[in-house]
């Protein structure tokens, strides 16, 4: 099919503005293509429509299909070349109509591309929200042109069924006339919505399948023109008419869409194609033909039009929410950074100042309080930073890739005991346990801390021991950190993993009581859950597990 005429009306009228917004997107989406395009690959890959696609699919395939799509992209953002671009568009949207993809099926690819940017287009430009939205309104031009491009082909796609239905419906009109006496007993047990209307008696026959269509039986539809003029939507009379009129006085052909009111079902969509039989003399005499119920096609095409009519909307939508994100962000930010902690600086150090201007001159008592703000400073320096690294943790993208568990794990141990003044801790690692399909930033964030308390309450034993192991069952795959430190009682358990939690005073352990729920926050975010079996003076045991993954399971 040729797609000259849908090109030459979908070629971009962007303005000068808005081409910049497409270059500065465009050169962002180049820093950042290998990661979206992986994240989105691997999203789709569990999509129930595009998984089965894609895994039919080799990879090398993918690959050069991705290239040749971004290299007529940067043509078109970069050097103007819009057409071939956009013709490799309308061969996708003619695919995705062929394989009998529906609308929302790719269209919430788009949303998932949108979804996969977001966090790269933050990290970029959180510091300049003019120049974000710059960029993000270029991705928003260049999506709505993309999407608009694969409609247009998809719709043609769809509308080539419907004209392969209208010519043969056109070859079977083009046979009555030789088969005009036997036509009654052909169509009388056909399923096709037959009608055949005799001109100068007003008589229509309407075929069984064309009252069934409407919901009548055989009675209750009068074979009269009347009928289906009393059954047509008031708004369509007019036009369906004319219409009547043209093929009978000009030969036009008789091509319409009209509503026409069922016995039950209310109005309903009607796609008639009919023709024209003339006497010797060019009088018409008889006009017959067929008609087809479109209701559910036009409820789609009204789905599309919906959509793209909200389109604008959405955008403007998700621009705000990104704003006041932002701004969110910004102020917490500047609140951590700036109003707590200048007031604690000044405090920290106009103490040191007394301590060192006074000497030996102060007070005893006066040195020990100095000496006591100087040092719960320090703690609410540290409190401050692991409650950023509370909020940092939430706001993070994850980045999965299947990892080495034990290496990972010895990694954090020995840098744990290099902080840890000469004490003598011991650790029993299996060394089968097995690899993790995850962030692993984040999962080094996990086992520092789980690691750490380890160390930290078993560290008053004579031997202390920290042991890394895991279990298996039917459904999951579970990992363990275990000590034999000072334990707890179970029944204060659910307070453990809530933010400035803490079961033992700081004067017998430090601590700020973020750091569980730092963890939690983490497993949560892997689809995973943890908990912690425990009793006083025999150890504690925290539990993990992640969400069920292939690669996770795969020890090799």
């Amino acid at each position: 099919m040729s797609y000259s005429h849908l090109v030459t009306k979908l070629q971009p009228g962007f303005s000068l503005d808005d081409m910049e917004a497409l270059q500065a997107f465009h050169s962002f989406y180049l820093k950042y293509q290998t990661q979206v395009t992986q994240d989105l690959r691997h999203t789709l890959s569990h999509h129930p429509i595009f998984g089965p696609i894609l895994k039919n699919q080799d990879l090398d395939t993918q690959l050069k299909e991705e290239r040749l799509s971004s290299e007529l992209q940067e043509s078109a953002i970069m050097k103007g070349e819009w057409e071939p671009y956009t013709r490799h568009l309308m061969r996708q949207g003619t695919a995705y109509g062929q394989m009998g993809l529906e609308f929302h099926d790719w269209y919430s690819v788009v949303k998932l591309f949108r979804e996969k940017l977001q966090p790269y287009l933050v990290e970029e430009y959180h510091g300049n929200v003019d120049h974000l939205l710059r960029v993000w309104n270029g991705a928003d031009k260049l999506l709505d042109y993309t999407m608009s491009s694969i409609a247009a082909a998809y719709m043609g796609a769809k509308n080539n069924r419907i004209l392969e239905e209208k010519t043969r419906a056109q070859t079977a009109l083009e046979e009555l006339q030789s088969i005009q006496e036997r036509f009654r007993l052909a169509i009388e047990g056909s399923s096709a919505g037959i009608w055949d209307w005799d001109i100068r008696t007003n008589e229509v026959f309407y075929a069984p399948r064309f009252k069934a269509l409407l919901g009548y039986e055989e009675h209750e539809f009068a074979d009269q023109f009347d009928s289906f003029a009393n059954a047509l939507h008031p708004r369509d009379k007019k036009y369906v008419f004319e219409k009547i009129n043209a093929t009978l006085e000009n030969d036009v052909p008789y091509d319409v869409i009209y509503r026409l009111k069922t016995k039950k079902r209310g109005y309903r969509w009607f796609l008639t194609r009919g023709k024209v039989l003339r006497d010797e003399l060019g009088i018409a005499y008889r006009m017959a033909g067929s008609i087809s119920d479109i209701t559910n096609a036009k409820k789609a095409e009204e789905e599309v039009k919906k959509l793209n009519a909200t389109l604008e909307q959405k955008v403007k939508e998700r621009t705000t929410d990104l704003q006041e994100t932002n701004k969110e962000l910004e102020s917490f930010s500047y609140t951590v950074s700036h109003d707590l902690r200048a007031p604690l600086r000044a405090i920290d150090g106009f103490s040191k100042v007394l301590v060192s201007s006074l000497g030996g001159k102060i007070e005893p008592d006066a040195l020990h309080y100095l000496e006591v703000i100087i040092e719960n400073v320090g703690k609410m320096g540290h409190l401050i930073d692991d409650l950023l690294a509370f909020s940092r943790m939430s706001r993070r993208e994850k980045r999965e890739v299947t990892f080495d568990t034990c290496q990972l794990v010895n990694e954090v141990f020995n840098d744990l005991m290099q902080i840890e003044d000469g004490k003598k801790t011991t650790l029993k690692l299996d060394k089968h346990l097995p690899p993790m399909f995850a962030d692993r930033e984040m999962m080094k964030h996990v086992f520092a801390n789980l690691l750490g308390n380890a160390i930290k309450f078993s560290g008053s034993r004579q031997k202390p021991l920290v042991e890394v192991g895991y279990q298996t069952s039917q459904y999951e795959l579970v990992y363990f950190v275990r000590d034999n430190g000072v334990g707890f009682d179970m029944k204060y358990a659910k307070k453990l993993f809530g933010i400035f939690q803490r079961l033992h005073s700081e004067d017998e352990f430090e601590g700020t009581g973020v750091g569980l729920a730092i963890v939690q926050r983490i497993i949560h975010r892997h689809g995973g859950k943890i908990w912690v079996d425990s009793e006083e003076e025999k150890g504690a045991t925290f539990y993990f597990s992640l969400s069920t993954n292939e690669k996770q399971n795969d020890k090799g």
